[in-house]
């Protein structure tokens, strides 16, 4: 046969043909009725937020959901593909919130009353499900929408209390703490996907960084000299300042101690041209006065920055004094790194290792508490 010039269909109209026959035929219903119960494959698919929209990142995942089941099917396996949405969670309470206009939690029960939310929420938790159904199968995922669970029919819910009651009662349940993405204005901690997965998560922000002295006790140098001295740190959350609770130094760089004016400084040898330099960009003037190495000055303490509010309690022994961390690193900053364990996972992780204690200086709404 002669073959002719533009007789071959675009692609996406073959796929729809695919997408007809499959439905007609009922291919992927048969590909689980035709295998035996005895047989089965279980996959647990975590359900997207039934008031986002599809998007890169969840249909991405999508496909490789589908491709996991679809070779278990190949395998002879019986794999029952249930679709789910979860309708909990702050993606779906900011959904209702913006629906009635309230901006703060203390409007449920004032402005509007409890029942009247949780009724908005429950009848909500349907907006985007023919969106989702419509472009799961275009991308050809099989599944199962008719018989869709959400996480707010009580049977769900049940069965997730009587999990934790179970684990609570095996004595795996326990009261700790973390570090977490935080929303201030409903006073709740995010998971990392419940940010991810919204289009609108990310923005670019300006964040204000500001040098801070940190003055030493008893402070000797190389020299034998007593001369009044701080560490200079660098930080663009200024905000975490009154919980500090230690600074970190690489003890594989090269230190120096610095004479500015009248005062004396220690900062990373390797950033001291960078660092001084006026708010028109012009170079600062400055005597080096000794070098020290970063292992020297681990152990060192330093006075509190606010001496009205300082920590007392559990550890506070390890607080105010110089670590060593090789995670600091000379690309930015003073070659030294303030640390609030209350407000920094990697800060936190470290401080629970060696016993820096956690202060809190913010409530729930993200206000500093008095004193």
């Amino acid at each position: 046969m002669k073959f002719q010039a533009n007789s071959r269909r675009r692609a996406k109209e073959y796929e729809a043909d695919v997408l007809a026959r499959w439905k007609a035929e009922k291919t992927f219903e048969q590909s689980v009725e035709n295998r035996s119960e005895d047989n089965t494959f279980v996959f647990y698919d975590g359900p997207p937020f039934i008031t986002g929209v599809p998007h890169h990142g969840t249909l991405l995942s999508s496909i490789v959901k589908d491709a996991v089941p679809r070779y278990q099917t190949m395998l002879g396996k019986r794999v029952e593909r249930r679709w789910g949405w979860d309708t909990h969670g702050l993606p779906a309470e900011n959904f209702v919130e913006k629906k009635l206009g309230i901006t703060s939690r203390h409007e449920v029960g004032e402005k509007i009353s409890l029942a009247e939310y949780i009724t908005t929420a429950r009848e909500s938790m349907v907006s985007n499900a023919a969106l989702w159904e419509n472009t799961i199968d275009r991308i050809g995922r099989w599944v199962e929408f008719k018989n869709a669970y959400k996480t707010m029919d009580k049977d769900f819910m049940e069965s997730v209390w009587w999990a934790f009651k179970t684990l609570y009662e095996k004595g795996k349940i326990y009261e700790g703490e973390r570090v977490l993405m935080y929303d201030t204005a409903w006073a709740t901690p995010l998971s990392k996907s419940e940010v991810t997965m919204d289009n609108d998560a990310y923005k670019t922000v300006t964040d204000p960084s500001v040098f801070v002295k940190f003055w030493l006790k008893d402070f000797e140098d190389t020299e034998g000299s007593k001369d009044k001295t701080a560490m200079l740190a660098w930080t663009t959350t200024p905000w975490t300042l009154p919980a500090n609770m230690g600074l970190f130094v690489n003890p594989e760089i090269t230190y120096a101690k610095v004479k500015v004016g009248d005062e004396f400084f220690i900062l990373a040898k390797d950033l001291l041209e960078k660092v001084f330099v006026d708010e028109k960009k012009q170079p600062v003037s400055f005597e080096i006065v000794n070098l020290i190495d970063g292992a020297d000055l681990i152990g060192l303490s330093y006075e509190p920055l606010f001496e009205d509010s300082k920590y007392s309690g559990e550890g506070e022994e390890n607080a105010y004094k110089v670590w060593g961390a090789d995670y600091v690193s000379l690309e930015s900053g003073t070659g030294i790194v303030h640390s609030a364990p209350a407000y920094g996972e990697e800060d936190f992780n470290f401080g629970k290792k060696y016993g820096i204690p956690v202060f809190h200086v913010l409530d729930e709404y993200g206000k500093y508490i008095n004193g």
